[in-house]
């Protein structure tokens, strides 16, 4: 019997593994006869945006495993839509028709892997442990998928390396689940069937049989890596001036090591699960710049995502309750090291590093000894241990230790800041999760008393499906915490929020309905507080089209504060509301809309005066070929206050993706921000990459800043090159 016939021989029962030692080459054809000899995974049901039915055409999935790598192979057939394959970059696969594959390697029902790949192999990679999803997690695989006249197929390698399992001995049983995306008709099946949202996917898994991984870890990697960057800025007399790299220069060594950068990160994999990550000299910097924020009524600093490869090895074995670790804080390490992993049923993670530019104290009183001026100057040696034991069933016991110290160049410690906390997840019935947190830390200039304070939060959670949806928690932090390592902006307040939503699937044209209410409340110590009472209604039609309004009102009461004699100065009191809406849809593969726009009365944090506040925004995207995009986002603030002043801004952001194949692209920004409270800016680059795999690499880029302040006058410059390889020997 040929293979092509066995491919399309239909076979129901659990998923399995086929061990192979004929070589696989990874071209999306299926040709080889190993694949005619496994055993295919062919049924699959709806889950998303409604319960029940399978999807069109056929679906077979298939496993094959060797010394080096376990694959997979897929063959869609029978399509009666057009299918969306596109030549995107890495990550970028949530438009198109995909195939998603979730291993629980520890069949422990909590964490595990979620692998995205396009009809033509483009990747996603996620990490999913109790309570988090990390999307900034990357690992090595290979992938190609091919369109046909019906469908596609597709060829993926998962080298062993990549992932961590428990020690080998014998045969192991993972957990599985398989998930087929067709954009087209706004529809998600699975295998095995599992309910949309629930707080525990694992629970819902398979079995994949007869796993035979590598007996060693990850072994030896190394990632050296060299960043070249060039910079140019406007000095005093307004000329714009390249740093100097005459060897004549007085700052001649200092600009080199500014402008050359070599690094190497190196990880050894003691065992299948646990291993060590090190850094040297680490380059940390960013091919992708962060973007540009507004807020005419900004009260806390932004939030920026963690990009850098060092941070992300391992992050879901940091990750708690408490958000103990904002690695951004960190701003320029010397080095960094870390140890992660998972043994029997404690999960494990250790991180020290050295900034020598640590960042200041978000929080709005500030913190001893870690302002801006204090910590300029100075060194920062950070170190975490964060320890997860399971329990409770698919629950857990994590506790954090936390000591972040300032010292400056002659050694001597300025600021020191050391906590510790624990927190737990109680599994509660099919949906319902129990979460409690306790939180304390010390933090001072050296020499003087340490402010102390500490957080204590208890929330209980069904999480949304069909069905009802509800959550409630209390959280309350005393005056004097601080969390130097993480971003804690506000203490000495108490929050309070209750909210419940229900999805309905009336049928029809509709597909679910969600109408939820939502109560909020925080009380400081000083006396300020804020109440609000908030409504909305989610609606899903065809699968593609999701339309959300909502509307609410609540009151702040802001300015609690003692004059010269120590009387209570009248604080300022608003009582606001707000409507708005939104809607998103994948119109077809060409075009993609997401307008959203909020009205309502607010308190301007900055004058404690009523305003009336509106946000308008669109997001399109042009997809005119498979491998360009086009996204383009226009955004519009206003701010009219109490006492006749209007402030107003708005941004422009259009990029340019063109993916010449699936390692080698182009990307471009141009974006303008204006307001008549803030500097009229242009920002424009050019991104050159070649991308093997996450750590082997190649970015060449352009950025350029031109303020308009009476004339166009650019403010700086740079040019990078920044390359990296990944070895395993």
């Amino acid at each position: 019997m040929s293979a092509l016939l066995l491919l399309h021989l239909a076979h129901a029962g659990p998923a399995t593994v086929t061990s192979t030692e004929e070589p696989i080459s990874i071209d999306g054809r299926l040709d080889e006869e190993a694949w005619a000899h496994a055993t295919p995974v062919t049924e699959f049901t709806r889950f998303i945006p409604t319960d029940g039915g399978p999807p069109p055409g056929r679906t077979e999935v298939r496993f094959l495993q060797d010394a080096k790598n376990l694959y997979l192979g897929v063959r869609v057939t029978g399509a009666d839509y057009d299918v969306r394959a596109r030549i995107s970059r890495r990550e970028d696969v949530n438009a198109d028709d995909q195939i998603g594959l979730y291993l629980d390697t520890f069949q422990d029902q909590r964490t595990g892997y979620m692998l995205y790949f396009n009809a033509r192999g483009i990747q996603q990679d996620l990490r999913i442990g109790p309570g988090f999803t990390s999307m900034a997690w990357d690992t090595v695989m290979r992938s190609k998928g091919l369109a046909t006249d019906d469908g596609y197929t597709l060829e993926v390698a998962i080298p062993w390396r990549s992932i961590k399992y428990p020690r080998p001995e014998g045969e192991q049983t993972w957990g599985l689940i398989l998930t087929r995306k067709i954009p087209a008709k706004g529809a998600k099946y699975s295998y095995p069937s599992i309910q949309r949202g629930h707080p525990r996917l694992f629970t819902q898994a398979g079995e994949l049989r007869g796993v035979q991984p590598a007996p060693r870890g990850s072994g030896v990697e190394l990632i050296p890596s060299l960043t070249l960057v060039q910079q140019a800025s406007r000095d005093p007399d307004g000329d714009l001036s390249w740093v100097p790299l005459d060897t004549s220069h007085p700052d001649a060594r200092r600009n080199w090591l500014q402008v050359v950068r070599p690094s190497l990160d190196g990880r050894f994999g003691i065992t299948p699960n646990t291993g060590i990550a090190a850094t040297i000299n680490p380059d940390f910097s960013q091919v992708d710049q962060d973007p540009t924020f507004i807020d005419l009524n900004q009260r806390w600093a932004f939030y920026l995502p963690e990009r850098r490869p060092f941070f992300l090895d391992g992050i879901d074995n940091f990750a708690d309750q408490h958000q103990t670790l904002y690695t951004r804080s960190i701003v320029d390490p010397v080095y960094g090291l870390k140890v992660s992993g998972r043994e029997g049923p404690i999960t494990l993670g250790v991180l020290n590093a050295l900034d020598r530019a640590p960042m200041g104290t978000v929080h709005e009183r500030g913190a001893p000894g870690f302002s801006e001026e204090e910590v300029e100057g100075t060194f920062a040696l950070t170190d975490l241990a964060r320890i997860r034991i399971d329990a409770f069933g698919e629950g857990y016991v994590g506790l954090t230790f936390v000591d972040k110290r300032l010292f400056d160049p002659q050694g001597k410690t300025t600021a020191t800041h050391t906590g510790g906390g624990a927190d737990l997840r109680v599994p509660l019935g099919e949906r319902w999760n129990l979460d409690g947190r306790s939180f304390q830390a010390w933090t001072g200039r050296t020499g003087e008393r340490r402010m102390w304070g500490q957080e204590l939060g208890i929330g209980v959670h069904r999480a949304p499906g069909i069905g009802l949806g509800m959550h409630a928690s209390l959280t309350d932090i005393t005056p004097g915490l601080r969390r130097e390592t993480g971003f804690l902006n506000q203490s000495g307040i108490s929050y309070a929020d209750l909210g419940a939503s229900y999805t309905f699937e009336p049928g029809g044209a509709i597909d679910t309905l969600t109408p939820g209410v939502a109560l909020a409340g925080r009380l400081e110590r000083n006396g300020e507080n804020q109440q609000d009472v908030r409504l909305s209604q989610g609606m899903t039609l065809g699968g593609i089209h999701h339309f959300s309004v909502h509307g609410g009102f609540g009151r702040v009461v802001e300015g609690w504060e003692e004059d010269a004699a120590g009387q209570i100065l009248d604080p300022a009191s608003v009582a606001g509301f707000n409507v708005g809406g939104s809607y998103r849809s994948e119109l077809s593969r060409l075009l993609a809309l997401r307008p959203t726009f909020t009205y309502g009365r607010v308190m301007d944090f900055s004058r404690l005066i009523p305003a009336d506040a509106l946000l308008a925004a669109v997001e399109l995207t042009l997809r005119p070929t498979p491998g360009v995009r086009f996204d383009t986002l226009l955004r519009a603030d206003q701010l009219a206050r109490a006492d006749g002043t209007t402030g107003r801004a708005g941004i422009v952001r259009h990029w340019t993706t063109w993916q010449l194949t699936q390692a080698l692209g182009v990307r471009s920004l141009a974006e303008f921000s204006a307001g008549n409270e803030r500097d009229n800016l242009l920002v424009t680059s050019i991104l050159l990459t070649w991308l093997h795999d996450p750590w082997t690499s190649v970015h060449l880029g352009w950025v350029e800043r031109t303020a308009f302040i009476g004339s166009a006058h650019t403010l700086d410059r740079s040019i990078f090159l920044k390359a990296s390889v990944l070895i395993r020997p």
